[in-house]
């Protein structure tokens, strides 16, 4: 079956008019554009990190309280330790979680005796030292849990480009067939053949792609699955349309960071 990583446009090749253009021109579109299909990747990629920090605030959140409850806590205290023990237990899933106040009052000693009960302790309303010593308990195991999530999250394999080969066929297995980086004018599909690693389906893969130094085309889009190994971007063009011959640079793109750049000719 053929791998088949994105929907291919069907690009054509910049007219000779086109490729005419005043040399100030040419700059300003090849910036303006260029701005915009970076824009594209970057944007993705600054989406994923701010989900990714927004998740580790939330598990942060969950770690309350941190330096434990210091004195015993009864209907009519009141504080800062009132405050973080309602927030422990306003994250600790308990059926009758308290407002976040500050005042022990009766909502939180019903959510101190849901606690109890469910901790195996005495469920008479009040936060002793038993009580105080499970909540510490079980913030410094969800501290844990928060810090190897993290670790794991900042080692996690960074999603790249490893090699980039122009084809005019691409394999049953997503791979190119052969290899070329010069193409007869009579070339019906021009084909880039990336080779992945450690590429999830939110992994944004982007081109630019020039013509003797001049913006002719950028585009980017995901892998089809997370952990797919090869994908292609295509670029055909219809019998009789115009053909410029000369040099191509594509340079890539994985999350808006610069990968590979690599170079065919069209004879």
């Amino acid at each position: 079956m053929i791998i088949t990583a994105l929907a291919c446009a069907i690009i054509y090749a910049p007219s000779a008019h086109a490729v005419a253009t005043s040399t100030t021109s040419v700059l300003s579109i090849a910036t303006s554009t260029t701005s915009v299909g970076t824009a594209v990747g970057t944007a993705e990629l600054k989406k994923s990190i701010a989900a990714q920090k927004a998740q580790l605030a939330q598990l942060k959140k969950k770690s309350y309280p941190t330096r434990g409850i210091a004195h015993t806590l009864k209907r009519g205290s009141s504080g800062e330790d009132v405050r973080l023990l309602q927030q422990f237990l306003s994250l600790y899933a308990t059926s009758s979680a308290p407002a976040i106040t500050g005042y022990f009052g009766t909502q939180t000693k019903q959510a101190v005796r849901d606690f109890q009960r469910k901790e195996s302790l005495d469920p008479v309303g009040i936060v002793g030292p038993k009580t105080r010593a499970r909540i510490l308990a079980l913030s410094n195991r969800e501290l844990k849990q928060v810090s190897a999530r993290t670790a794991s999250s900042t080692t996690e394999a960074v999603p790249e480009i490893t090699s980039v080969i122009f084809t005019t066929e691409v394999g049953e297995d997503g791979s190119g067939v052969g290899s070329t980086t010069a193409f007869a004018s009579t070339t019906r599909n021009i084909y880039a053949i990336l080779t992945l690693a450690n590429a999830k389906q939110d992994t944004a893969i982007g081109l630019i792609r020039y013509f003797n130094g001049a913006y002719v085309d950028s585009e980017v889009t995901h892998p089809s699955r997370s952990g797919l190994r090869y994908m292609h971007f295509q670029w055909s063009l219809k019998a009789g349309a115009s053909r410029i011959p000369g040099p191509y640079t594509v340079t890539f793109y994985v999350n808006g960071k610069k990968s590979k750049t690599a170079t065919f000719t069209i004879n």
